[in-house]
């Protein structure tokens, strides 16, 4: 988030940040006791994590509450979240599962990915492109904000992340 202030996620809905460089880590109260497996942060006081039963939590207040984003009826384990502001993001997980919200997370709308794989993460450069890796060598890329997800050639490997940069001429 920067580079005093961090968060972090994991077992038994597991939440710790740090304001102060990782001198103290103090707990959050996350609302969950499903594992926890990402955060993503698009400033000090806004993040989203997912995790199993396909959790889905964002905060506004930098941690202080937790509030449940889980679409009804959805029990998917998300293992991956990416945001590119506190509008837009993206959650990906177990069988080939993607969401997305345009709208802050108030609703979450279902993706197809093109694969049943387990995607381990998601990384958008920005509104439109996208990588998203996972089982089997997966690894796909957005050009159109989540709609369609193109395979891309990689070596065999199960991929577990993804991190791109974006250089401007």
């Amino acid at each position: 988030v920067s580079t005093t202030t961090c968060v972090t996620v994991g077992a038994g809905g597991t939440i710790r940040a740090t304001t102060n460089g990782g001198t103290n880590w103090n707990g959050q109260t996350s609302g969950t006791t499903q594992a926890l497996w990402d955060v993503d942060c698009v400033s000090s006081t806004t993040c989203w994590i997912v995790g199993g039963a396909g959790v889905i939590r964002k905060t506004v207040n930098g941690g202080a509450t937790w509030t449940n984003q889980t679409p009804g009826g959805f029990t998917t384990r998300l293992r991956g979240v990416s945001c590119v502001d506190a509008l837009r993001c993206w959650a990906v997980g177990d069988g080939g599962a993607v969401r997305t919200t345009a709208d802050g997370g108030t609703t979450w709308t279902p993706l197809t990915s093109g694969t049943t794989q387990v995607l381990r993460s998601v990384f958008m450069v920005n509104a439109s492109t996208g990588y998203l890796t996972g089982d089997s060598a997966t690894v796909r890329k957005t050009t159109d904000g989540g709609t369609t997800w193109t395979a891309l050639a990689v070596p065999t490997a199960a991929y577990q992340s993804a991190s791109c940069i974006s250089v401007d001429d």
